[in-house]
Order: structure tokens, then C-alpha cells, then sequence
């Protein structure tokens, strides 16, 4: 596919400070990675979303930090944990 554009002057100092802060060089790169980011969102909307205090958030989001996880990962894999054990404790008759 090829795709060509013109961008105005406020859409070229976004498209600028995008490629900056994601820390790449060709213009392609800033196009992959919007569109990744954009098709993660779209993925994620298949998941439902669970609403909790604002001090619980920032503690799962300081332990997932200190693992180098994302807080969606992080909560995932605590979620399938519990859900494993409390199978393991039906199973066994607890």
C-alpha cells in the first residue's frame, strides 16, 4: 500500500512531536507504531473494564511498575493466579 499525505502546519508539529518522543527516525516508523497503538486500543476493547479506587490503582500500578509490567498485565496474571488457586482449593475440597 502506499500511502501519500500533506500535513498542516499544526498536524506536521504533532507528527514532530510524536516521532520524538517515541525516538525514531523515518516517518514510517511513526506510522507503524500509530497504527500498533491504535489496533491495541481497538483489541482492548474486547476486554471489560473493572472500576476501582484511585489508591488501589496507584498500588497496582507501583507494583506492576517495580515488576516492568503494564498494569493491564499485571492485573491479568493476578487475576488468572486467584482464579488457578481458588480451582486448586475446590479440587482438593477446601
Amino acid at each position: 500500500m502506499e500511502l501519500r499525505t500533506k500535513l498542516n502546519e499544526e498536524m506536521t508539529e504533532r507528527f514532530r512531536v510524536v516521532k520524538e518522543h517515541i525516538g525514531v527516525k523515518a516517518n514510517k516508523n511513526v506510522l507503524a507504531f500509530l497504527i500498533s497503538s491504535a489496533y491495541d486500543k481497538i483489541r482492548e476493547t474486547r476486554y471489560r473494564k473493572v472500576f476501582v479506587a484511585p489508591e488501589t490503582y496507584d498500588m497496582v500500578e507501583k507494583k506492576a511498575t517495580a515488576q516492568g509490567q503494564t498494569v493491564d498485565i499485571y492485573v491479568q496474571e493476578s487475576m488468572d493466579d486467584i482464579i488457578r488457586k481458588s480451582e486448586e482449593g475446590v479440587k482438593h475440597g477446601n
